[in-house]
């Protein structure tokens, strides 16, 4: 599993990619935008208007250790994606 490039655009069509089996358009919708929100601080919007940028190594890490864990169906204990690895 391997997010192509550090750009958000990529980590956004990563997570549609690799999830799209597990959870319905709605649903895998949401989840980008509380791990965008939570790991950036980006609203829905920004993750649009930001698609070209960049993130960090360490950023990256955590969407790929985010999409591994909703892979498996793990839950989320405080009813936010906080605790997936951060």
């Amino acid at each position: 599993m391997r997010i192509p490039s550090n750009k958000i655009a990529d980590v956004v069509r990563f997570f549609r990619d690799e999830l799209k089996n597990t959870y319905d358009k709605d649903e895998l919708e949401t989840l980008i935008a509380y791990c965008f929100e939570e790991y950036l601080n980006l609203k829905r919007a920004d993750i649009f208007l930001n698609f070209n940028v960049t993130i960090s190594e360490s950023e990256l890490l955590k969407f790929n250790f985010a999409i591994k864990d909703l892979k498996q169906h793990k839950p989320r204990r405080t009813g936010t994606i906080n605790n997936i690895r951060n």
